[in-house]
C-alpha cells in the first residue's frame, strides 16, 4: 500500500508541476488561460476570451509550457480540485462543478485516471496536504 501511496504522490506532484509550468509564461497567455480554466468553455471560447485565434492560443501555450491548451486546462482543474478536496468540506459533486465539470461521475473517472485514486480516496489520503496551500 505504501508503494501505491508513493506512486500517487509522484503522480500528483507531476500534475502540480505541469500546472505550475503553465502559469509561468513570459507573455501571460498561459497564465490568463490558467485563470479561466475552471470556467467550462471550449478551447475556441478560451481563445476568443483571450483575443486570440485557436492557433495563436495553441502556439503561445506550447511555446511557453510545452503542452497544449487542453492539457493546461486539465492540469489546472485537477490542481484546483486537489486543493478543494484537501482544504474544503465540499462534496465531490460540488468540487466537480467548481473546477468546471457538470458531470461529477465524469470528473471522478478523470480524476482517478490522472491522479491514481478517486477524489474521495485522495481526500482521505491527504497525499500532498503539506504542499497544498502553496499551489
Amino acid at each position: 500500500m505504501s508503494t501505491q501511496h508513493n506512486v500517487v504522490q509522484l503522480t500528483g506532484a507531476l500534475y502540480d508541476l505541469i500546472g505550475q509550468a503553465g502559469t509561468s509564461s513570459s507573455d501571460g497567455v498561459a497564465t490568463r488561460l490558467a485563470e479561466l480554466a475552471c470556467t467550462p468553455m471550449s478551447i475556441q471560447d478560451y481563445a476568443s476570451g483571450l483575443g486570440l485565434t485557436v492557433n495563436e492560443l495553441r502556439d503561445a501555450v506550447r511555446r511557453t509550457t510545452g503542452s497544449t491548451p487542453q492539457e493546461l486546462v486539465l492540469s489546472t482543474r485537477l490542481s484546483s480540485a486537489k486543493v478543494l478536496l484537501a482544504e474544503e468540506d465540499l462534496s465531490v459533486a460540488a468540487v466537480a462543478r467548481r473546477v468546471g465539470y457538470d458531470d461529477p461521475a465524469y470528473f471522478s473517472r478523470l480524476f482517478a485516471a490522472r491522479v491514481g485514486m478517486s477524489p474521495v480516496a485522495f481526500r482521505r489520503s491527504g497525499s500532498i496536504s503539506g504542499r497544498i496551500s502553496s499551489l
